[in-house]
């Protein structure tokens, strides 16, 4: 079927978008100029993420409940995903938007359901957010934070071990000069310490790539269990 093909390869990609961001919030550590390209990537991510899900929306629509609709209503009519925060909500657009569905196909129903926030996860509470706010807002900010991780450096006779610095941290210095633990020092040989940046979603508060992973995740279970039934 085609909609299964087209839903493979979005997700396909977008589990290498996500291998990929990684590398790409690594490399802004030294080279800030290509945030907005990582911007980019993950837009194209989470859409990758969604559309499987309007794909499978847009074939159960076709196949069991169009006919159960005026050609006036339809006229008007786009077929999404349903996406509720609560069941009574639910419920209520299943019975509006996909007509005598759970009288024909409960199976497919229960998928739906099962995927929704109201339910113990919540990433389909945050992928039409994210999706929503990249395409209003040009791209979703993120926020990002900086952890420079010491295991042990002595200099200037002081011994340093096991020490972490959020965000810039108070820079350690020798004489006048601030030691610079992302660009090469000639310090270097001195410390064992490595550098990670972490990107947020401000407007969540989540942490990026665990939330890109989390979305792709449920997006392919839904894909996967309605492969089964349909």
């Amino acid at each position: 079927m085609e909609w299964i093909n087209d839903s493979r390869a979005c997700l396909d990609i977008a589990e290498l978008m996500i291998t990929e961001i990684d590398e790409m919030m690594k490399e802004t550590i030294k080279h800030d100029d290509i945030i907005p390209y990582l911007k980019v990537k993950i837009k194209n991510c989470l859409e990758n993420c969604r559309s499987p899900l309007d794909y499978a929306a847009n074939y159960v629509f076709d196949s069991y409940c169009r006919m159960e609709y005026t050609p006036k209503e339809l006229k008007k009519f786009n077929v999404y995903f349903p996406i509720a925060h609560k069941e009574v909500f639910f419920n209520s657009y299943i019975k509006d938007k996909y007509r005598t569905l759970s009288e024909k196909r409960p199976d497919i129903v229960s998928v739906f359901k099962n995927s929704q926030s109201f339910n113990e996860d919540k990433w389909l509470k945050h992928l039409p957010k994210l999706t929503n706010e990249n395409k209003h807002r040009n791209l979703t900010r993120q926020t990002k934070e900086k952890t420079t991780h010491i295991a042990k450096g002595q200099i200037g006779g002081i011994t340093i071990e096991n020490v972490t610095m959020i965000g810039d941290g108070i820079p350690i210095q020798y004489g006048d000069t601030a030691i610079d633990f992302v660009n090469p020092s000639p310090y270097d040989h001195l410390f064992d310490a490595s550098v990670d940046i972490e990107y947020f979603f401000e407007e969540l508060g989540l942490s990026v790539l665990p939330t890109l992973s989390s979305i792709h995740k449920g997006s392919s279970k839904v894909i996967n269990e309605l492969e089964t039934v349909v």
